[in-house]
């Protein structure tokens, strides 16, 4: 019987079984170039997909009927009822009931909803059987997190909370993953950061509540990695692929990717609302992506250009300025580039001559490039008008060394004279500030490369046709040069450090072409933006920031919205042709294009084109805010509850990228900003502080932290990069000395919890947030301390006594204040300085301050001092008053803390639940996220300063006793024997005296005045501060053992005084230094005397 329980809880905590619940009923598309797909099951595309995906991983089968689940768990409970009962008739009982549930389907043709109604009603018992089993000595995270994640979603725990349009509310978008890959550790900051607060606001307030998860398309992204994987496999692009067989690949693609990324964010605790749930390539999103195209158009804010964009001759697609990456190289720096077989040399600059139109023979003018293969777009050189040494070429011509056409020398400070050769060669087709120069100078503009790298036909020479046969510029740029050289035009290079442009996602190095494509004019949106932020409406955290991005906005150019890729929001533009140009009609889908195309050119005979280029991503990302809640149908509850968010917390790096974007569209779309504050953290780095990525096999994987893995676990995982293609072989081995150097040890398993403490650690708004394995142990241990001062209170408690004190409510401490001891007093005193503040550190998104503020009430308060002073031991007993505040002491830190820490809060809250209440067991389990945050005024009713200051005194003394035992190996008997002395005039309470022999379990201790300087004067010192004093008897022996304990804190205090910055605690380690340098200036005054 046991094994069939074992089985039973298995499949319910068993994530690879439930985590494709969500989707299975549902069909899967694809927006491609072409427009949106039909979609197709996930078994069709599992049938047609081209074997070479095999990376692509099966998802699993579900093995088990709903009978025999059913059967099996009924027949546990049919047995516990009535034992006498024989297999055979409880069968027949279990089929009668089961003919009654009308659940007789296959379990694979059950809906999503349907597998986790049916699995909540026939399994329910399985959560209560866990509470009611015994505890475990230490944790089992990998049991009860699973175990609770599962309760959450399958009782809709956090369904959004939407009580009337008018009451205050709370609503988050939590920045939707790519479907690139998997969750990194910067994904799950943003996620702790989001879910703890949203569960603080379910906890402390009755207002509406959503938390909205989604998945972005990521188009250029996504089309590279599918490139890669495409050309590994099948060995073509994906340009290549029929559009069926590319939906098919892409369907398969986003499903997986969706899964693994929902199991992920389940597993962190991520209070998501699934039933809001959006995929920005879903036909709702698209609807909203294209009335916002149309209604930015009407608006002339989306406008047309033939004009200079960044571009990626891998990709053949235009790119914005905030997806390319301008990075410093040293001058001849070898590269690697996308799509070209060799490395290429950077940073050199080359000298070239340009012949003197009418000139002497061999008179030129020396031109200084870095670019060589870009000569055949020169349209003119320029000089500075200051420079002498050009003024006799000023209005005169020069002949392009590639195309042999004369062209101009100007003038113009664009031409620094102490930059290279002092004359600088004009492109407007490969360079934005030549673009603008030509326009300035009225000079020609036109491109002299194909989209894919190669040369125009008639944009050179007819001598060096040979140039046409390159099929890549890094190859024209060798034959160039050859060229030149053959012509003695060629005068060398010298290495020089350059910024060189690098798209982020392809790392192509990025050029300038001019293309006609659609636009949008950022710029009354910004001015309007930069007045928000200057006004105090739109508040940006940390304001650091601020001067930053109003540079930013002032150098913004209008975004540029066309890309060029098989996949996407596809431009929601069509044309007619005319005889001189080309006209175009902008509408939400075709049928209303034609109309408008008919109404404007008067016939009904009209056929229009659209536009094949599709929308950059993050278009539709921007959009999010609106289009989330169900925009443009502003009508309904859900968005005008909702709607404008209430904050946006997301990572520095995406600020340009997408923060300000939505704030940018929203404005020019409602009105209204998206939501009012950004809260911004940093790059979470590795433990020596470098950007992790996959190529330096650095990237953590959450999941590797909550289950712990290996060093070789790590190392295959990167194999398998290699082989799907996703890095090349230089890089996997990188990643393996990385992965070595990092993770010697692998990574310990630490939980959903402890990662989650992990990363509240830190100082979010840092640039860099290096993690470190070591603050995972650190927070692993932590998890551990709640789960063992819970046991401590369990395994005290007396089930048939009638003499347990049990406080059911906050409120009832309250009547028992008078029966409290100071210790008592002072321990509620502390957890109302937890929770005085919790509130405003969650809504500033401070959690660094509410981590230390747990660390010094749970640690260093309750398990050190307060567990200690009042745990049975010897002749002392328990008082039953203490108890029951340890108990509520419990249940209250659980609840306040469970929005940070939610698996162990659930498990231990419930635990108690039922230990308090017998009753409960026999109950439906409702959440902890259901109670409400504690009373923080009833608490501040025990905070007393006097009694905090006398046991921070408290504390030194019981510390310095600890010391002192340690330090002299004293035992327990030994210790007792010796008459300790605690000289004071700050603490004279004999009831804490008492406490301090309880905590420390010594008994020999006297409390006296502080003028008894004889005694003073004749034992070993040890402050405590300057009115209390230690008096250990002097003995040889420990002065020795002293001294040595004295030298080695003044030593180690003295380098943390160095290295600290912060003015508040130099002061307390400068204080600690003095006391520890009295005493052990009276120390050696006692050996001195004694010799």
């Amino acid at each position: 019987m046991a094994f069939v329980v074992r089985n039973l809880r298995s499949l319910i905590i068993n994530s690879s079984q439930i985590r494709y619940f969500a989707h299975s009923d549902s069909t899967n598309g694809v927006q491609s170039s072409s427009g949106p797909s039909t979609g197709s099951s996930t078994s069709k595309t599992r049938d047609k997909l081209p074997s070479g995906l095999s990376e692509i991983p099966e998802k699993p089968k579900l093995p088990r009927s709903p009978f025999a689940i059913y059967f099996e768990h009924r027949f546990i409970e049919i047995q516990k009822e009535n034992n006498d009962l024989k297999e055979n008739d409880a069968k027949k009982v279990i089929e009668e009931e089961w003919n009654d549930l009308k659940l007789k389907q296959p379990y694979e043709e059950l809906s999503a909803k349907e597998h986790l109604e049916y699995k909540c009603a026939t399994e329910k018992n399985v959560f209560k059987e866990s509470l009611d089993a015994p505890i475990s000595q230490t944790p089992k995270q990998d049991e009860y997190e699973k175990l609770w994640s599962h309760f959450w979603l399958s009782n809709s725990t956090f369904k959004t909370r939407l009580k009337n349009e008018t009451s205050k509310s709370y609503s988050l978008l939590l920045p939707p993953p790519n479907i690139t890959g998997q969750l990194h550790l910067g994904h799950a900051l943003t996620l702790a950061l989001q879910d703890a607060y949203i569960r603080h606001q379910r906890m402390f307030s009755d207002a509406n509540i959503t938390f909205i998860p989604g998945f972005d398309h990521a188009g250029i992204s996504t089309y590279i990695l599918l490139e890669k994987t495409t050309r590994k496999s099948l060995g073509k692009s994906v340009k290549d692929l029929r559009k069926a067989e590319f939906e098919e690949i892409f369907s398969k693609w986003k499903h997986v990717r969706i899964e693994e990324i929902k199991e992920q964010l389940n597993r962190l605790g991520g209070s998501l609302d699934y039933d809001k749930e959006y995929f920005t390539l879903d036909p709702a999103l698209s609807n909203s992506v294209s009335h916002a195209f149309t209604i930015l158009h009407e608006k002339g804010l989306i406008y047309r250009s033939n004009s200079p964009v960044n571009w990626s001759y891998f990709m053949q697609s235009a790119l914005s300025d905030l997806e390319v990456n301008f990075r410093h190289v040293d001058g001849g720096t070898r590269i690697s580039i996308p799509g070209y077989p060799e490395k290429v040399d950077f940073g050199c600059f080359h000298t070239v001559n340009y012949p003197v139109v009418d000139g002497e023979v061999g008179e030129a003018i020396k031109v200084s490039t870095m670019n060589i293969y870009t000569i055949p777009g020169d349209v003119a050189v320029v000089v500075n008008p200051k420079d002498s040494r050009y003024t006799k070429y000023h209005n005169r011509k020069v002949l392009n060394p590639i195309t042999e056409k004369e062209i101009p020398v100007i003038v113009d400070k664009h031409a620094h004279i102490d930059f290279g050769t002092g004359a600088v060669k004009i492109t407007p087709s490969s360079s934005y500030t030549d673009y603008e120069i030509a326009l300035k100078h009225n000079l020609p503009i036109c491109n002299f490369m194909n989209p894919d790298g190669t040369l125009v036909k008639g944009s050179i020479s007819s001598r060096f046709e040979n140039l046409y046969s390159c099929s890549h510029r890094y190859d024209l740029a060798k034959e160039i040069l050859k060229v030149l050289q053959d012509n003695n035009l060629y005068h060398g290079y010298e290495k020089r450090a350059t910024i060189v442009p690098f798209c982020k996602r392809s790392e192509d190095v990025i050029e300038h072409r001019i293309m006609p494509q659609w636009f949008l004019n950022v710029k009354p949106g910004y001015e309007v933006l930069k007045d928000c932020i200057e006004n105090g409406t739109f508040s940006i955290y940390p304001p650091r920031k601020v001067n930053m991005l109003i540079e930013w906005f002032n150098k913004k150019r209008d975004w540029c919205l066309s890309r060029q890729i098989p996949f996407g929001h596809r431009i929601p533009a069509w044309k007619v042709y005319s005889q001189n140009e080309d006209t175009w009609f902008i509408a939400p889908n075709e049928k209303l294009a034609i109309e408008k195309a008919c109404q404007t050119l008067g016939t009904n005979d009209v056929v229009l084109e659209q536009d094949a280029d599709v929308l950059d991503t993050w278009f539709s990302s921007a959009l999010l805010p609106l289009s989330a809640l169900g925009w443009p149908n502003t009508n309904s509850s859900f968005f005008k509850s909702f709607h404008p968010l209430t904050l946006m917390e997301t990572g520095f790096d995406i600020l340009n990228f997408w923060v300000m974007k939505m704030a940018l569209i929203s404005l020019y779309l409602t009105e209204q900003l998206p939501f009012s504050k950004v809260y911004l953290h940093g790059m979470v780095c590795d433990g020596k502080g470098r950007k992790m990525s996959k190529s330096k096999g650095n990237i953590i994987n959450p999941n590797d932290v909550i289950d712990g893995t290996s060093l070789d676990a790590l190392q295959i995982e990167s194999g398998k990069l290699l082989d799907q293609g996703l890095i090349n072989q230089e890089e996997y081995q990188n990643a393996l000395l990385t992965q070595r150097s990092l993770f010697p040890r692998g990574i310990a398993a630490c939980g959903a919890d402890g990662l989650r403490l992990s990363l509240y650690q830190y100082n979010a708004t840092s640039e860099k947030i290096s993690f470190g394995v070591n603050y995972l142990e650190n927070n692993r241990h932590m998890v551990n301390k709640i789960w063992q001062a819970f046991r401590f209170y369990l395994l005290n408690f007396k089930e048939d006594s009638s003499s347990n004190s049990v406080i059911q409510d906050e409120r009832e401490l309250l009547s028992y204040k008078d029966r409290m001891s100071k210790t008592d007093k002072w321990i509620i005193g502390q957890f109302f300085i937890l929770i005085k503040d919790f509130h405003s550190n969650i809504e500033n998104f401070s959690y660094n301050g509410i981590y230390y503020n747990f660390v010094n009430f749970w640690v260093k308060s309750f398990c050190d001092i307060y567990i200690e002073v009042i745990k049975p031991r010897d002749h002392y007993q328990f008082d039953p008053v203490s108890y029951a505040i340890c108990g509520q002491l419990i249940k209250s830190t659980l609840i306040a803390m469970h929005p940070l820490i939610p698996f162990v809060t659930e498990e231990l809250y419930q635990r108690l639940k039922r230990l308090h209440s017998p009753e409960e067991k026999n109950k439906e389990i409702i959440s902890i996220l259901e109670e409400r945050f504690p009373n923080v005024d009833i608490f501040s009713q025990f905070f007393d300063p006097k009694i905090n200051h006398e046991m921070e005194i408290f504390r030194e003394v019981g510390r310095i006793l600890g010391n002192f035992k340690a330090t002299c190996s004293l035992s327990k008997a030994e210790i007792n024997n010796l008459p300790i002395k605690i000289c004071s005039n700050e603490w004279t309470d004999h009831d804490l005296l008492e406490a301090l022999k309880r905590y420390r379990n010594v008994h020999n201790i006297t409390l006296l005045d502080l003028h008894d300087q004889n005694l003073i004067q004749s034992s070993i010192n040890m402050r405590a501060s300057h009115d209390t004093i230690v008096l250990i008897p002097y003995k040889e022996q420990f002065a020795t053992k002293i001294l040595q304990f004295f030298d080695k804190t003044i030593s180690r205090s003295s380098k943390l005084l160095e290295k600290e910055s912060d003015e508040t605690k130099r002061a307390n380690i400068a204080s600690d230094l003095e006391l520890i340098r009295l005493d052990r200036e009276h120390l050696l005054n006692l050996v001195n005397q004694s010799c």
